[in-house]
């Protein structure tokens, strides 16, 4: 069985330590990636109009009579 033997400098193991450094990073600071997706534009009038005219229902019960008319959306988000 023959083994190598690899000689590097110091200088060498702090360029590649420095390199994922650098790497961990530019992972670490980049955007978020997808998200939660936008609310439907035929929907967001309805959301405004209806929080409008009931200011006093809060977002649980705004929620529940938009599922009534049958549309999915979230309970966390809505336009402003």
């Amino acid at each position: 069985m023959e083994q190598t033997l690899l000689v590097v400098t110091p200088d060498t193991v702090l360029g590649w330590r420095r390199r994922r450094l650098r790497e961990y990073w530019t992972r670490c600071s980049d955007p978020p990636t997808g998200g939660r997706p936008p609310v439907n534009a035929k929907i967001a009038p309805l959301f405004s109009t209806m929080i409008a005219a009931t200011l006093l229902w809060g977002a649980p019960r705004t929620h529940g009579e938009v599922l009534k008319l049958g549309l999915a959306v979230s309970s966390a988000r809505y336009p402003a």
